[in-house]
């Protein structure tokens, strides 16, 4: 069974067992009556269930969402977790090693996903993306999040693949007084290895209450603490060479590639020991009284990631020998031990005012001023050591088996890993600074348009975002005087060692950062700056302002049973980036800053119908036009070239990048049995233009003098491209046994399958080729849960499925790809009410041992990378009074 034909079946598979139970509830078991579901006590993940059945049933676009349990907050793992239960979310982990820090709708690149908090966007903490990253986001500030796939015209344009809105909590959103609290302690299994341990856990408070006459003032405070500790290790085989039965080498871009002996020629390890924090305030002040309502909100989330980075690297130099599909030889070969330290944080902080006002029994003004500053500052500490020049003293064997990592002998190892054979080659430090603010100003009249309402309904708005973001690069770099008399690592080799899982007869080895700034600070005078600090400390700066001018223009009509909604929508975007320029005549250089300004304006209609069928049975239809613009660093950044020891990188902005542009077509039929109870089917098509992705591909450059293999990056638009999906959802929270063991037992299942045509690559050789699917887009995602809850008792068992997505794309030749696989991860979640107001938690993740991937190769079938981060256990406590 070919692989392609594996994850049909196994999709297949997947949608039987989720149709199974919807199969028998509809033949034995009767619909539940609302009246029965409200005589039972509901909690946890049940209650959210149905308190997101009934937004999904009340709301007029095709959505989804995830609500908060009867603490007030999302029931699951986290926020990244909880939303990795939504039909058609998949998400992407920081570096493939922390939480999950971006997503992506119905399988589309995370660029296509708008986060906003109560409809507002929020700042951007990312170097080169415009996304918001989740993890600096706590779960407990969300009592409700919508994922919306169908857009409207009141809604921003800018989420080809959706829009992920989190509502915040109100104080008139309960009881007049309540304080929830959340806590737990774990740990993780894979402890630091070169840092200390300590415990990990986390705490979240919520605290809402009302006063003042007639109870019109209302305050909400909410606070949370986040802390992980643990350690990922990464096995690497940067690079493959492919060669013909005769033994001689094919190109990568050669049509022989297909079917040559692929071998690797470098493997290295990360071991990364992380400690991550997160902090975060939120507060919120109302006013109730008549038909005015007021508010003033604010929030500071701080996201920490502290991370010792220690690698290890094996290159052979020249032509392998021996060349099989399972082994070979590198006759010569160089290495390199290297320790970063990086220490990244992410801040997003907003204050926001708004009114809603009543002007009449059917016409209300909303109007909302927002002022919002994202963050990312990363400091780096790089030490590096390499061996001076290649030799057959590192000379390796390997052997590998299809799909496997290569396991590599050296023939001398007690020279590849004696650190006197490692001097120090580089040493300094790096700053990184990115600011973005944001101004934003919304408008909105409405009238006739309340849930309720029936007939003709209007509203119209505007908006207005002002956006600008610097980004700053700074860099002092070292490299000794004299390379024969520089420092070895054994002067800054750490006590740890051990032997990576993927490879128990290697050893790896650990710098000591300590050792190592002792060393620089003792003999400073035997170092000199880099040649190149200069002009990478100008070249990487940019500087972007953006202003988005935005209006519509929207009607809905309601009847008893059916309703349509449409309208026009106009933004106009007006950009202006600032980024030095580079001109060399002879031997000087000099640097000036360079501005450039472009703008466009794009009307984008849509309409969407509803229509029900039955009391039960809803059918919704949608069409709209969406676009995405580039991210900034795309369009702001000059060259950037990042040299360590032996390995080269070069990155540079396209300021000609086109926004892409979407006509999404969307359908969806909705069964609801009870409030407890849905099934529902939608298949999606869009038709994407000027698709943005990083074009990769290997070169050469020169750097002082000395030759070096280069991987260069460049932002580029597709032709054209197209995506056409099948999302189920199906959700049982109580499957109807009356009494026994099973009478608790309950379930939710999606799926979503994604089919990629007409995506096509223009090659450095000015041909095209067509690729597997869009960046980030997974060709399934899916996701069952168990539920069960028995008197006090609770639990909740969930599998994910992500299939492989397309990560770059390489210009100069296929195999040169690179796709993250695909990831199975159950987590465990049971707890047990001690009293009404005090139940206790335990939970434990990634119970598979999943190691996520990453794939390169003419077919995307050779292990590129593997991560293991091992399971994580935890527990804690749930209270609310």
């Amino acid at each position: 069974m070919t692989h392609s034909m594996y994850r049909r079946v196994r999709a297949l598979l997947f949608v039987s067992v989720s149709a199974l139970p919807c199969a028998s509830w509809a033949q034995s078991a009767p619909p539940a009556t609302d009246d029965a579901v409200e005589a039972l006590v509901v909690t946890g993940a049940r209650l959210a269930n149905q308190r997101a059945i009934a937004a999904k049933r009340s709301d007029g676009r095709i959505s989804d969402g995830v609500s908060a349990d009867e603490v007030g907050s999302l029931p699951d793992f986290g926020f990244g977790e909880a939303l990795q239960r939504v039909p058609g979310v998949a998400l992407l982990m920081n570096n493939q090693r922390g939480e999950a820090q971006f997503a992506t709708v119905r399988g589309l690149n995370s660029s296509y996903t708008l986060v906003t908090r109560d409809g507002v966007a929020l700042p951007a903490t990312e170097q080169t993306r415009r996304n918001v990253s989740l993890d600096v986001l706590p779960s407990s500030i969300a009592t409700r999040v919508i994922v919306a796939k169908s857009l409207t015209p009141d809604m921003d344009a800018n989420a080809i693949g959706g829009q992920i809105d989190f509502r915040t909590p109100s104080a008139f959103d309960a009881r007049a007084r309540a304080v929830s609290l959340r806590g737990d302690i774990g740990r993780y299994q894979n402890e630091p290895r070169a840092r200390s341990n300590s415990p990990s856990g986390r705490l979240d408070g919520l605290f809402t209450g009302r006063f003042g006459p007639d109870e019109r003032y209302g305050g909400v405070l909410a606070v949370s603490y986040f802390r992980r500790v643990s350690s990922s290790l990464d096995g690497s085989v940067s690079n493959y060479g492919y060669y013909g039965a005769d033994g001689k080498t094919v190109p990568a871009a050669s049509p022989q590639a297909a079917s040559a002996i692929a071998s690797p020629l470098r493997r290295q390890w990360y071991n990364y020991d992380n400690v991550r924090e997160r902090v975060g305030v939120f507060g919120k002040l109302e006013r109730r009284v008549g038909g005015l309502n007021a508010h003033l909100s604010g929030a500071v989330f701080e996201h920490e990631n502290d991370e010792f980075r220690n690698d290890n690297l094996l290159i052979s130099s020249g032509a392998l020998k021996n060349v099989t599909p399972t082994s070979g030889t590198a006759s010569s070969g160089t290495a390199q031990i290297d320790f970063d330290h990086f220490d990244q944080k992410r801040r997003i902080a907003f204050v926001d005012a708004g009114l809603d006002q009543r002007l009449g029994p059917r016409d209300r003004l909303t109007f909302s001023a927002n002022y919002a500053v994202g963050t990312y500052k990363q400091t780096t500490l790089q030490d590096v050591y390499k061996t001076p020049s290649a030799s057959s003293n590192f000379a390796y064997d390997y052997v590998v088996s299809p799909g496997g990592f290569p396991v590599f002998t050296p023939v001398n190892a007690n020279i590849v890993y004696d650190p006197a054979q490692y001097r120090q080659s580089q040493y300094g430090t790096a700053l990184d600074k990115n600011v973005e603010r944001v101004t934003t100003l919304n408008l909105d009249y409405a009238h006739n348009m309340e849930a309720g309402d029936r007939g003709l309904g209007i509203k119209a708005g505007g908006k207005l975002r002002a956006l600008r973001r610097k980004f700053d690069h700074a860099e002092t770099y070292y490299e000794p005087i004299a390379a024969a008399s520089a420092p070895t690592l054994a002067s800054a080799l750490g006590a740890q060692s051990f032997a990576p899982f993927n490879d128990r007869a290697a050893r790896f080895l650990f710098v000591d950062p300590e050792a190592a700034s002792a060393n620089f600070q003792a003999r400073s005078l035997a170092y000199r700056l880099q040649s190149d600090n200069l002009s990478q400390n100008i070249i990487s700066d940019y500087r972007v302002a953006e202003k988005i001018y935005a209006g519509y223009l929207m009607t809905v009509y309601r009847s008893a049973r059916w309703s349509a909604t449409g309208g026009l929508r106009y933004e106009r975007t007006e950009l202006n980036v600032d980024a030095p320029t580079q001109s060399t005549n002879g031997s000087t250089t000099t640097y000036a800053w360079r501005e450039s300004d472009s703008h466009y304006g794009k009307l984008l209609p849509s309409i969407t119908l509803n229509y029900e069928l039955t009391d039960r049975l809803r059918l919704r239809a949608a069409y709209s036009q969406a676009l995405g613009r580039p991210d900034y660093k795309d369009v702001g950044s000059a060259r950037v070239v990042s040299q360590k020891g032996l390995l080269l990188s070069i990155t540079e902005g396209n300021p000609a990048l086109k926004p892409r542009q979407s006509r999404n077509y969307d359908l969806s039929l909705e069964w609801y049995g009870d409030r407890e109870t849905m099934v529902s089917a939608a298949v999606f098509h869009k038709a994407i233009r000027n698709e943005i992705f990083n074009a990769t591909s290997e070169q050469t450059a020169t750097i002082g003098g000395v030759e070096l293999d280069a991987t260069v990056t460049r932002p580029e638009n597709l032709d054209r491209s197209a995506v056409t999906g099948l999302e189920l959802n199906v959700v049982r929270s109580r499957f109807g046994f009356r009494s026994g063991p099973l009478a608790g037992l309950g379930a939710s299942a999606n799926l979503t399958l994604l089919r990629s045509d007409d995506t096509r690559v223009r090659m450095n050789d000015g041909s095209y080729r067509q690729l597997r699917g869009l960046i980030e887009a997974a060709s399934v995602t899916g996701n069952v849960s168990l539920l069960y809850e028995n008197g006090p008792f609770k639990g909740q068992l969930a599998y994910n499925r992500t299939g492989r997505m397309l990560w770059t794309v390489a210009t100069d030749a296929a195999p040169n790809d690179r796709s993250i696989a695909a990831s199975d991860v159950v987590d465990l979640q049971v707890s047990y009410r001690v009293r009404p107001s005090l139940t206790l938690v335990a939970q434990a993740k990634n119970l598979t041992n999943d190691r996520p991937g990453r794939l390169q190769g003419p077919d995307q079938e050779l292990l590129k990378d593997v991560l293991d981060n091992g399971r994580s256990y935890f527990l804690g406590f749930a209270y609310r009074y």
